[in-house]
């Protein structure tokens, strides 16, 4: 942390190592072990993720009534291991025919490692600017920059299941280099904001009164938050044939 008159600044970093994590989830799942679907729970055990960061802030201060501040974070947010994926679904014949042993199967590694994490931007940069009159009126802008954020990726599509016709073979049609670009990480487009800000007051005897306005996204940027791989088209056929189609 650095402080003078007109310069302020505070640097920090960070590391989270998050191991031996679980996660379940459910959904319907289209291509299991070649051309079954059941709706299942997914049970992903043994998850290990990590976050890596820097964050960097500041303000100059030139003038009393002048301010400029701004702020970068800059992480990395990743899977560090290949977790242990298991499913379980209503115990039947046709489940058993794909599988499953009393309502449950063993799907082995979900290739996860290396994958990012879908936790917002990973990568983010602010700018202001503010003014404060010694007249009791003041105006500001806010400029912010968002980078790095990724779709959840499906774990289910990166196990064995994926490449695996329902006799144990890799399909016939199996193309690497197609399975590869489909199960490559959904980035976000990056995107930028504006925000603007300014208020008014009155003394008035020992008493103050006044007003404030804020306007957010004054540049109406759309952006995507977030989001996630749908898991109905389970393996490599499903998954191509719904390509085809958008």
């Amino acid at each position: 942390q650095l402080t003078t008159e007109q310069w302020r600044a505070q640097f920090t970093s960070y590391f989270i190592d998050h191991q031996k994590g679980h996660r379940q989830g459910f959904y319907y799942a289209d291509g299991i072990r070649g051309q079954k679907a059941f709706f299942v729970q997914e049970h992903l055990n043994n998850i290990h993720q990590t976050r890596l960061g820097i964050e960097f802030a500041g303000r100059y201060q030139p003038l009393e009534e002048v301010s400029i501040d701004w702020g970068m974070a800059l992480g990395r947010f990743r899977y560090q291991n290949n977790p242990q994926l298991l499913q379980l679904t209503d115990p039947s014949p046709e489940s058993e025919q794909a599988g499953f042993r009393n309502g449950w199967q063993d799907f082995g590694l979900s290739y996860l490692k290396g994958y990012p994490l879908a936790r917002g931007p990973q990568q983010a940069f602010s700018l202001g600017f503010t003014y404060n009159d010694p007249k009791y009126w003041r105006m500001g802008f806010t400029f912010n920059h968002f980078r790095k954020a990724y779709v959840a990726a499906n774990a289910f599509r990166r196990t064995q299941n994926f490449y695996q016709d329902f006799d144990g073979h890799v399909f016939v049609d199996y193309n690497p280099q197609q399975a590869n670009a489909l199960l490559e990480p959904e980035e976000l487009p990056s995107h930028s904001t504006l925000n603007l800000i300014g208020s008014k007051s009155w003394k008035l005897g020992k008493q103050y009164f006044g007003f404030f306005i804020s306007l957010q996204n004054v540049l109406n940027t759309h952006y995507k938050t977030g989001g996630f791989e749908q898991a109905r088209n389970a393996n490599y056929r499903t998954l191509v044939a719904d390509q085809a189609r958008t």
